[in-house]
């Protein structure tokens, strides 16, 4: 979900986005003297931000949230869930209206 602040007609035009996805985390690593540990999980994934499109250029930053449960990772103290989020910074041309 896209919402731009201000009217169309504006020269600069600051927006917020909204969104969500079902995410495939995957973790493969060689473990020595036993060959190659995979494990994967679905996870959904929310993200959050902003930014400004002037003319036909869009800049904008995302924190998108993941938070995977990777049993098979556990470490001794138990728990599971693991922090995969980042911040995404993009530019682009936006074709169209």
């Amino acid at each position: 979900i896209q919402q731009f602040l201000v009217s169309r007609g504006k020269q600069v035009r600051p927006y917020l986005t909204l969104g969500g996805a079902l995410i495939h985390d995957r973790y493969e690593d060689w473990v020595e003297n036993e060959g190659t540990f995979e494990t994967s999980a679905n996870t959904l994934s929310f993200a959050v931000g902003g930014g400004l499109a002037m003319g036909p250029v869009e800049v904008s930053a995302t924190w998108n949230y993941n938070m995977p449960e990777m049993r098979q990772l556990a470490p001794a103290d138990g728990t599971d869930t693991f922090d995969w989020s980042y911040v995404m910074i993009a530019a682009g041309l936006a074709f169209g209206r």
